[in-house]
């Protein structure tokens, strides 16, 4: 079935069949220049019409030319041929969007080599602000295991003398606590 329709925007956007509604690595810059989520996509789909074919009918590719779209369907005895014709139940739209992996976020970490694209690790001044925290995280923790680990190292060990001999501790401190009286006394 060919449907005539004037497309104005990717032609994604009109398949639901497509990796914009599918795929949650696909990435998509909105008119704001931030990504849209799968969610969101399938929702502007469902709510705002978007639909070139029927209901039970499948997308199957659009002509430039002469400006159609072609719909793969079961045999029907009527046909539609103008856009404004065309039913459709949304919740049975929605519904074959809807997927159990889908509503649970961990489905993003299969988009990892996004991450390690290089062009948008340009564009992305989060990342270089996060290797130069790196870096600087790397470069303490040499000069720690290297060179203050040491003096750590001592300060527990005295920490867990005194805990380890707290009679010890007492005693001091009451003998700076007579030091102390003596030069008060002396003084007056």
């Amino acid at each position: 079935m060919s449907i005539p329709v004037v497309l104005t925007d990717d032609i994604n956007k009109i398949n639901p069949a497509s990796e914009y509604y599918n795929n949650i690595c696909y990435t998509y810059t909105s008119e704001y220049g931030t990504d849209i989520s799968l969610s969101d996509r399938k929702n502007n789909f469902v709510n705002n019409n978007l639909t070139v074919c029927e209901e039970d009918c499948n997308f199957n590719g659009y002509n430039y030319t002469t400006e159609k779209t072609s719909c793969f369907c079961n045999v029907k005895t009527e046909q539609t041929t103008k856009i404004r014709d065309i039913s459709f139940n949304r919740n049975k739209l929605y519904d074959s969007f809807t997927n159990i992996k889908n509503i649970v976020n961990i489905n993003v970490l299969k988009c990892y080599n996004l991450i390690f694209n290089l062009n948008a690790f340009k564009s992305n001044y989060a990342n270089l602000i996060m290797i130069g925290i790196i870096v600087l995280y790397i470069i303490a923790l040499f000069i720690f295991c290297f060179r203050e680990y040491y003096f750590l190292e001592k300060i527990l060990d005295i920490i867990a003398y005194f805990k380890l001999n707290i009679n010890l501790v007492k005693k001091f401190l009451e003998r700076k606590k007579r030091e102390k009286q003596k030069k008060k006394e002396s003084k007056i």
